[in-house]
């Protein structure tokens, strides 16, 4: 039996759509509509996102590279971010995989090679942001090494946090979005690693006032497809 098949059984509920409904915390129509609501007037609250925005705009003229992952989640993150940033004006997108044989997540390795690629253009950490994208939050040993080297460092993701004895750590990043690390910080905690109404609020905002702005329609198409991809409860 599928898996989701199995968790639709386990909660009584009749079909996979009533997971994702009440994954999302609705339960009417009344609910359903007051969702859509949201997200389209773009009203979700995610700590640390206007901070991120100011950031990143900070680096249009500079380096941005993107953390990702080998998964769905993070493969697909990366284009959203690599196709929305470069629409919205950003000089230098450029973008990282770890390999398989090294695990989930940033490492000390990618932000080496990000160190010898910003050599070869004649700059340096300090003219880079490292935006990670459905991982990084328990890279604490990889994000904590790119700050000592000068990156600034944007965290968005979805997973557990890194804990030792007990005690939640989190890297020492300039900013950390994740709504499943850090209670309270978000008003919805189900979404997969860019988190559709996160993303939704900053391509408007990263976007606000340069070029293309209208075609971030399409990336936002995209990250519906993401939700669906990690939404399914394990």
């Amino acid at each position: 039996m599928p898996k989701y098949l199995e968790h639709v059984k386990r909660d009584n509920l009749t079909k996979i759509q009533d997971c994702h409904l009440r994954n999302l915390g609705v339960h009417s129509t009344e609910d359903i509509n007051a969702w859509f609501k949201k997200v389209t007037n773009k009203e979700y609250w995610i700590k640390g996102l206007n901070e991120s925005v100011k950031i990143l705009k900070n680096f249009q003229d500079k380096y941005v590279f993107i953390f990702g992952d080998y998964d769905a989640d993070g493969i697909t993150g990366v284009s959203i971010y690599y196709r929305g940033l470069n629409w919205a004006g950003f000089k230098n997108v450029n973008y990282l995989i770890p390999h398989r044989v090294e695990g989930f997540g940033a490492n000390k390795r990618m932000v080496d090679d990000v160190v010898d690629y910003l050599s070869s253009q004649n700059a340096t950490p300090e003219d880079c942001v490292i935006l990670t994208v459905d991982n990084g939050t328990a890279a604490v040993e990889a994000i904590n090494y790119a700050k000592g080297l000068g990156f600034t460092v944007i965290v968005t993701d979805h997973h557990e946090p890194y804990e030792e004895n007990g005690q939640v750590i989190l890297p020492k990043a300039d900013v950390v979005i994740n709504a499943n690390a850090i209670p309270n910080s978000a008003d919805f905690n189900g979404c997969c690693g860019a988190e559709i109404h996160g993303f939704r609020i900053w391509s408007g905002r990263v976007g606000g006032g340069l070029r293309h702005e209208p075609q971030y329609a399409e990336p936002q198409v995209e990250c519906g497809n993401r939700f669906f991809y990690e939404s399914i409860p394990t």
